[in-house]
Formats: C-alpha cells, structure tokens, sequence
C-alpha cells in the first residue's frame, strides 16, 4: 500500500461507553464492543491520505496497546472490511459520485458502476410509470434506453408525466422524451418507436439487443404482458412489470429467464384472467406520487440487476398500498409445463 484512507461512504461513530460501530444500518454495519484503544484516533487519522508507516509513528505507544503489531494487524482487518482504500494518485469526482458511493456500501466499485455506460435498457410504456423511468435511468448513467409508445402527450398526463411540460400537448411523447432526456444526460443514447405494438415479434426486434427491459404499459390489456413475455423468452431478456392498480402500486415480478417463473406460469394460477369487465366507462386510476414511487422501485431493480446484485422482485410482485405504505409480496410460482420451461 501506498496511502491510506477511510472511505467517504462509511460512517463510524464512538460511544460514550467506547464502543465504535462502522456502517449505520444492514447489511454492512457491526459494532466493535471493545475495540482497541488506539482505534478511535487511528480513524481520525485516516480521515487524510496517510502512509502506513507514517501511521504508525504517529500512533505507535499513544495507548497500552499501540504496538506497530497490533496497528498493522488492525489496518489488515480494516480493509478487509472493506472500511479503509488506498488512495488514487489522480483522484477525480465523478458526476455519479454519491451513486458510487451507494453501491460502495453493497461491494460495488466506480469501475463496476461505470459499467452501466455499456448497457442497454429497453422500456416498453413511456406513461406516467416508464417516463419517469427513462429520467432515473438517464439520471444514473446507463448508457442506452431504448422507448416504445404511441401516444401523444394529453393535458391530463400532465400530472403523471412530469418528464414532460405544457408545450408538449399533442406531441409524441417518445420524441419528447427523447429530448429532456438528452438535455438531462447528453451522454446518452436515446433510440425510440413511435409505432403502435401489435405483436411480440416488434419488441424483440426492436429491444433484442437489450440487457434488460422495464414493461409498464398497460394497452392492448392482457396481450402487451403475454407479447413481452413471449418476447423475451424468444430473445433471453429479462424484464421487470411496473404498474397499478387503482391505489396499489406493483413492483415486479422480474422475470428472468431460465431462472424464474414467466407470465404465462401466473396466468396457470390465476383464476381472474377469464373474468368479463362489465363497466364499459371504466378508466383506470393513475397518481402521480404513486407512479413515481413505482418508477423508482423498478429502476432501482434494475440497476442492481444490471450490476450484478441480487434483486428481490425476482420471480415476485411487490404489492404497494398507497395509503398506509403496507407491502403485500406474493411469489409467482413456476408452473412445470410452462414454456419458459422447455426453453433451450
């Protein structure tokens, strides 16, 4: 090692009775009970760039047990926790600093989280759900979202679509999009279709060459969920479902091929899908805050998916109440003579 330091993401906080506990909360944080009694000012100390060796003249016999033994033995246990780095010779802030430091937290390096630069995420639906989406995921740096709708913007949208502004009224909302996003992050690729969906053969042409696909429209009912299913079993593309129903909020399944059950095995076990709707007036519910806390769950899935961590709407819906923030998981079994199953 050269220079050493504490990492800006970790807090570490001294009791009055002594004790130092490193992190604030699951899943990284620990507390040392009865730490060594140099290791509070050795972590002052570490706040600046430090070398070892000078570390340990400035520590070595302050306490009863500040032997150069015991401070190297404790800066060895420090950075395989993962609480101490060595310090980069040019060290500049990236513009997704605090992001980096986020996933810093779940073993994420800048490098792994530069990554997301080279990936593609597919969104089918640029509503009041997926535009928000398209703007955190733009946000965080992904280098490719590719958009699917048809719509033009209406003034009702404005209250969900919050992309979007009152001078887009009657506007395509894909091409819009496309430009506050560019304004938000010049850096990235904005491709879109304009074209209304008809079959599961469109998404996979259009959004096969992507790592992961976030599906929140809702037109045509019940066929745009089998059409992308059926799409990205045929492309081997998983796709998280983000959407509502009337007050609630749903966050999953991710569907993940080879790995989780797929759409057709919840239609195997769901009783509901024969049902008739009677109310020919019907228009669903849509809440502004609400797609937004959606939007967000469903990004912050797939970034985790995207590197490489376990995320936990994988083969499950989440199940929001807005009006008490209860959470309902249900676990979408896979059904053994599905098709995902047969899959090569």
């Amino acid at each position: 090692m050269d220079k050493i330091q504490i990492k800006r993401s970790i807090s570490i906080q001294l009791s009055p009775s002594g004790k130092i506990q490193f992190w604030m909360a699951p899943p990284r944080a620990f507390t040392l009970e009865e730490p060594p009694e140099f290791l509070a000012d050795l972590c002052r100390i570490l706040n600046s760039p430090v070398s070892l060796e000078d570390l340990c003249s400035r520590l070595k016999n302050t306490k009863s047990d500040a032997s150069v033994e015991n401070i190297i033995q404790c800066i060895k246990e420090l950075y395989d926790y993962g609480v101490i780095e060595e310090v980069e010779s040019s060290h500049t802030t990236s513009r997704y600093d605090r992001h980096e430091l986020y996933y810093d937290i779940f073993g994420k390096s800048k490098e792994d989280y530069s990554g997301l630069k080279n990936k593609k995420v597919g969104l089918i639906g640029a509503g009041g759900i997926g535009s928000s989406v398209s703007m955190l995921l733009a946000a965080a740096g992904v280098g490719t979202i590719k958009l699917m709708d048809d719509d033009l913007l209406e003034e009702t949208n404005l209250p969900r679509v919050v992309l979007l502004e009152e001078a887009d009224v009657g506007l395509p909302k894909v091409q819009q999009i496309q430009k506050r996003l560019m304004d938000r992050n010049s850096s990235c690729k904005i491709a879109f279709q304009e074209s209304k969906i008809k079959s599961h053969e469109e998404i996979a042409e259009f959004l096969g060459d992507c790592d992961a696909w976030v599906l929140s429209a809702d037109s045509p009912p019940k066929t745009i969920c089998s059409w992308t299913n059926q799409a990205a079993l045929k492309c081997n593309v998983p796709f998280i479902t983000a959407g509502y129903a009337e007050i609630n909020g749903l966050i999953g399944p991710f569907i993940i091929p080879g790995k989780t059950a797929c759409h057709f095995c919840r239609l195997e076990e769901d009783k509901t899908t024969d049902r008739i709707q009677l109310n020919s007036r019907l228009q669903a519910t849509s809440y502004g805050p609400l797609n937004t806390i959606v939007a967000s769950m469903a990004v912050n899935e797939v970034i985790r998916f995207l590197l490489g961590l376990e995320v936990a709407t994988a083969g499950k819906q989440f199940i929001l109440d807005s009006s008490s923030y209860k959470m309902i998981e249900k676990s979408i079994a896979i059904h053994p003579e599905c098709e995902c199953q047969q899959q090569p």
